[in-house]
């Protein structure tokens, strides 16, 4: 398991790599915007502060696959290990698919159910992030939606095999 702080808050994360075994940072347009700075030097700040070992996420912009696959060409230009998050709808499954075969990590994210995480793995993404407060509010079952997504990824990872 890994643990990731969804934050660009430059003193938490600070304070609590002391505390807590971190793998890295995520963030997300909105967390961006409240830093107040350009993604740019954000991201500079945020992988100095985490040094080499860990890993940084940054969301695209762009709802279309082109742009999100430039997008994520300027942000690992910008940080060459960085995993760039592409939401997953069609335009983003176009994308992550592009992506993973050049070689590029990526997390699908905005995932809300069980075979739209599935998607995102089958196109190649190295991270899913299921939106579970989301799923929640919204009346669904995020625990059963995330045992789901296991099981099929699970099953998937094992009929390679065969």
């Amino acid at each position: 398991m890994e643990l990731y702080l969804d934050t660009a808050d430059i003193v938490a994360i600070k304070r609590l790599a002391k505390v807590l075994p971190i793998s890295g940072v995520t963030t997300n347009p909105s967390i961006v915007a409240k830093s107040g700075k350009s993604i740019f030097s954000l991201l500079d700040e945020l992988q100095e502060v985490l040094g080499s070992d860990k890993l940084l996420f940054a969301q695209v912009l762009s709802s279309n696959a082109d742009e999100m696959i430039k997008e994520a060409h300027q942000l690992r230009k910008a940080v060459p290990s960085i995993v760039t998050k592409i939401p997953v709808n069609a335009q983003g499954l176009i994308a992550i698919k592009a992506l993973a075969q050049q070689g590029i990590p990526t997390l699908g994210t905005a995932v809300y159910g069980a075979g739209q995480g599935f998607l995102a793995a089958l196109a190649g993404a190295k991270y899913i992030a299921p939106y579970v407060n989301r799923i929640d509010a919204q009346g669904g079952n995020s625990k059963d939606t995330v045992l789901e997504l296991q099981k099929l990824l699970d099953l998937h990872s094992h009929s390679r095999w065969y």
